[in-house]
């Protein structure tokens, strides 16, 4: 037990990164309250969570602003037309369940997983490489398909805090503590070795 305590015992290693995670979230939870501003929050959290997972040595606070100033047009943008493409659908979502009419209904659902899914894949995409908007759509809807259990994975990661809270309120304090981060690491888990992959065969085509 008192080996935990040394310079490099499990307590400094481990309890230093949920520290980080803790700073991290509260970072980012601070950023997205101006609403135009989300998009490039996550995009910034999600590129520290990536130094994080891969022990590389950075700042937490100046990685994130850093990611933030170079993201967050592109984020914004990004975050503009998804906004634009989910609030009609939210809409008639909403009518067609007030219409009982399920068949419509689960269609709008699907369409709106579809793209959470796609979502998430530009957040993490532009957080780790520049990229035109139709381009990074494009990507991602090619990496929800190429990936679909990664890809479930990540939603899932996302959507179980807000489930949770269908059941306690005990869990909103979690959520503030880490309600963001820490399912983002473990969205870093599943995505990190589809970056492995690409990174591995940009580095065979320049050699």
């Amino acid at each position: 037990m008192r080996g935990a305590f040394k310079p490099d015992g499990w307590f400094i290693k481990y309890g230093g990164k949920l520290w980080d995670l803790i700073w991290l979230n509260l970072l980012t939870l601070l950023c997205c309250l101006p609403c135009v501003t989300i998009g490039a929050s996550l995009t910034a959290m999600h590129y520290v969570l990536l130094k994080i997972y891969r022990d590389e040595e950075s700042g937490i606070t100046r990685a994130f602003f850093k990611s933030f100033r170079q993201n967050f047009l592109q984020a914004f943008l990004t975050e503009l037309f998804f906004a634009a493409v989910c609030y009609p659908l939210l809409i008639a979502l909403y009518l067609s369940f007030r219409q009982h009419n399920g068949i419509l209904t689960m269609l709008l659902v699907f369409v709106l997983f579809l793209l959470l899914c796609v979502g998430q894949w530009a957040v993490i995409l532009q957080s780790r490489y520049e990229n035109r908007i139709l381009n990074k759509l494009k990507h991602s809807l090619a990496a929800c398909l190429a990936y679909p259990g990664r890809t479930l994975g990540m939603c899932v990661a996302v959507l179980l805090p807000f489930f949770l809270l269908l059941f306690t309120y005990w869990i909103l304090v979690p959520m503030l503590v880490l309600g963001l981060s820490l399912p983002g690491l473990a969205q870093t888990f599943l995505y990190n070795g589809v970056f492995q992959k690409l990174e591995s065969n940009d580095q065979s085509r320049t050699e």
